[in-house]
């Protein structure tokens, strides 16, 4: 004997699927970037696609820079439709950076434009490369 299921069955095994899905844990990535040090500053630019920028948190303590940020979901399903199938997971971006003493904390800043996050970290002046003069006799 076979049996269909009703427009209510399907719509509650979809729900209990969907509840599944969302108390699985989210994709954790570590952000592709570039570090660049400049005569002023280390820069990282991180690759962080899908964040905004009030999704995105630095912190700075002990010497170490945190960068952590998270991607919405990209819709909601309204009350009126049923997800059949979601692939899609919103991942989370996580990454530390050991950078010692050799910035100043309190003055690091970032900005964040098209899914690229760039941090300046300003040298410590002690840090700073310096050019010596040599002296002596003219020869």
């Amino acid at each position: 004997m076979s049996h269909s299921m009703t427009k209510k069955e399907k719509q509650s095994l979809q729900n209990r699927e969907n509840q599944k899905q969302d108390q699985s844990p989210k994709a954790t990535l570590l952000p592709a970037v570039d570090i660049l040090e400049l005569e002023d500053e280390y820069r990282i630019i991180a690759d962080m696609p899908g964040s905004c920028r009030s999704d995105i948190d630095l912190n700075f303590q002990h010497g170490e820079l945190t960068v952590r940020g998270s991607v919405t979901k990209r819709c909601e399903c309204p009350d009126s439709c049923t997800e059949s199938h979601q692939h899609y997971r919103a991942p989370e971006y996580f990454r530390v950076f050991r950078v010692g003493d050799r910035v100043q904390g309190d003055k690091i800043s970032a900005d964040y434009d098209l899914g690229v996050l760039t941090i300046h970290l300003p040298k410590r002046v002690e840090s700073k490369p310096q050019r010596i003069n040599v002296q002596g006799k003219a020869s």
